[in-house]
């Protein structure tokens, strides 16, 4: 019985060296290691921001959390692109000394963030916290699914209360 030797090893094949040297398992490769620096010296935690998003807890950047706007800011937020043109606020909308409701956060200090970017966000942090279930075939016994003789019946229900 011939010994079976490891891979990469020199006894399989002659012409082959064993692995030497190398990064060791769980070392983070150059780039990684670039792109971790990079956030970590702009303070920028993608985990966190996903967090944030998912909460809705975005702090808004137009107003800087203080609900309301000047209407010189909020032209410069325009003129940048930041905001739509708005229309024109209602006789009796809410003013303070000049100011303008925010509207991205209409007041809230927080963006609006859509339902469907929240849903993303839950769904790629729970990646992170809980383990995909594998699917699994219901079956009986000899193999057969269940549910067939089930969808049966109801069709003959059907046709009976039809009549």
């Amino acid at each position: 019985m011939a010994a079976v030797a490891s891979k990469g090893s020199s006894k399989t094949n002659p012409t082959k060296k064993a692995k030497t040297g190398g990064r060791k398992p769980g070392t983070p490769n150059q780039k990684t290691v670039v792109v971790m620096e990079t956030l970590q010296r702009l303070g920028c935690d993608p985990i966190e921001g996903m967090a944030l998003i998912a909460m809705g807890r975005v702090p808004c950047r137009v107003c800087d959390q203080k609900k309301y706007i000047s209407q010189e800011r909020l032209f410069a937020f325009q003129a940048a692109g930041v905001i739509g043109d708005l229309p024109e606020p209602e006789q009796g909308a809410k003013r303070s000394s000049g100011r303008i409701m925010c509207p991205v956060c209409y007041g809230t200090s927080f963006e609006i963030t859509p339902t469907k970017l929240r849903g993303d966000m839950f769904k790629e942090l729970a990646q992170y916290v809980a383990p995909k279930r594998k699917a699994i075939e219901i079956a009986d016994p000899d193999g057969n699914n269940p549910f067939d003789g089930f969808v049966e019946m109801l069709k003959r229900a059907a046709i009976e209360d039809a009549d």
